[in-house]
């Protein structure tokens, strides 16, 4: 995965120790990533990986499948929807539908909607 496309904040995997990593920084191949109580270190764009956006990881969020499987709900607000499209999340804005196949698209996504604590706060683990 190429690290233009993460954000500040975003989860992403580690790939030579399988651990998930908070984006601090990209670089131009690269990025800074935290860990162990606030400090700094630097990942290769060829040893990060994106984590798989799965229905576990949404529910662990808080985000609740309908009934109908037609989409998800967040607890803190039944307002807060999310398509289920052919059983894989996905978002639509003027007309246009995106799949989220990753963690770091929903955060990305999250983050357009104006829902930053819920981008910030998100758990893959």
């Amino acid at each position: 995965m190429k690290a233009s496309e993460l954000q500040m904040g975003d989860l992403v995997r580690y790939s030579s120790s399988k651990r998930v990593v908070v984006v601090d920084s990209v670089l131009e191949d690269g990025i800074n990533y935290v860990y162990c109580q606030g400090e700094l270190d630097l990942i290769d764009e060829e040893r990060i990986e994106p984590i798989p956006l799965t229905k576990e990881i949404l529910e662990k969020n808080g985000w609740e499948l309908s009934l109908s499987c037609e989409f998800y709900t967040h607890k803190s607000d039944r307002n807060l929807k999310l398509s289920n499209l052919l059983g894989v999340p996905s978002i639509s804005c003027f007309g246009k539908t995106s799949i989220l196949h990753y963690a770091h698209e929903f955060q990305h996504a999250l983050r357009l909607c104006g829902l930053k604590e819920l981008a910030g706060n998100f758990k893959v683990e």
